[in-house]
């Protein structure tokens, strides 16, 4: 119900709408759009009233809450429906639950989650001061495509940072780095269900204004601690928009924008890297990101191995 008094303030906006109207359209008493208007004003909504007028919404704070997610996004082409919480188990845990139930384009978001995970379920620390979110997407492309679906997401957080001036490089597989930590973790997963309709589960989580423990900060950092202040509502909807924006170039096969940025902004090409192939552990130079998104190492025998997944680790000491 507080979303539709969001959609008939949002539609007004500018203008005075009465409480009277409100509930009458509603279906609700005036004492409980009074209640609402209540709950959004501690949600950062500049709602202005004034007798014999009624209500006025002037602006909308883009602090980060289920109202301001909702009136963000509401009007979103890449984003149906939106869900968020203070805290929750994992965000692709919950439409991993829930993938028959909720709509294409689900986008649920999170300020901590208690059991995020990374890559091959390693944990991924989630705590306050992040922003945690996954999308839930119909996959409408060919198997051979999904692969390539973590490289345009790592793009597109690249991107969006951008925006904000934050320079960051992309660790492939689904790291994004800023000044040789890391600032951003992806995990892109599949279901299918009986009928075999196949759906993608991407996830982000970016470290905002997150505190790490001495330990940790050794290979993890926030914006906020290399002094960026980032919103994470505004970085939401510019993670969105660019991760639409090549989702929608990989659907009709165009790649070449991505992999120009994948190559120039790599954090790996020309490092040294160890790795595990065909189950024995060998090293190698990163030479180049192929147009699959594979990585192209020569190894210290001088044969050239192409990883489709993963996980490497960087052997120059020093090199950010």
């Amino acid at each position: 119900m507080k979303r539709k008094i969001i959609d008939h303030l949002a539609s007004k906006q500018g203008d005075y709408i009465s409480g009277e109207d409100i509930a009458e359209v509603l279906s609700m008493t005036r004492a409980n759009v009074w209640k609402y208007i209540k709950e959004l004003r501690k949600h950062g909504f500049d709602i202005e009233s004034a007798t014999n007028k009624g209500y006025r919404l002037n602006r909308v704070a883009k602090s980060l809450n289920e109202d301001s997610l909702y009136y963000y996004f509401r009007d979103n082409s890449f984003v149906r429906e939106s869900c968020f919480f203070e805290e929750i188990d994992s965000t692709n845990n919950y439409l991993k639950s829930r993938t028959n139930e909720l709509p294409d384009k689900t986008l649920v978001v999170a300020k901590k989650q208690i059991k995020g995970r990374g890559r091959r379920t390693k944990e991924f620390e989630s705590a306050p001061g992040g922003l945690y979110f996954s999308l839930l997407i119909q996959n409408g492309m060919d198997m051979s495509e999904v692969s390539f679906v973590t490289s345009i997401v790592a793009v597109a957080v690249h991107k969006a940072l951008k925006e904000f001036g934050v320079e960051t490089k992309i660790k492939w597989p689904n790291d994004i780095i800023l000044k040789g930590r890391k600032l951003c973790g992806i995990l892109t997963e599949m279901v299918s269900d009986m009928e075999l309709n196949h759906r993608l589960i991407i996830g982000i989580g970016l470290n905002l204004k997150n505190r790490f423990s001495e330990e940790l900060s050794k290979i993890a950092v926030s914006l906020e601690e290399e002094g960026y202040e980032v919103e994470a509502i505004p970085l939401l909807q510019k993670v969105i928009e660019y991760l639409e924006y090549f989702y929608e170039k990989l659907l009709r096969g165009e790649r070449d924008e991505a992999l120009c940025i994948l190559r120039t902004e790599s954090y790996l090409i020309g490092k040294k890297i160890g790795f595990e192939y065909n189950h024995e552990r060998k090293e190698g130079m990163v030479e180049d990101v192929e147009d699959d998104g594979s990585l192209r190492v020569l190894t210290l025998d001088r044969e050239v191995i192409r990883l489709g997944s993963g996980e490497v680790s960087i052997l120059n000491i020093g090199q950010n």
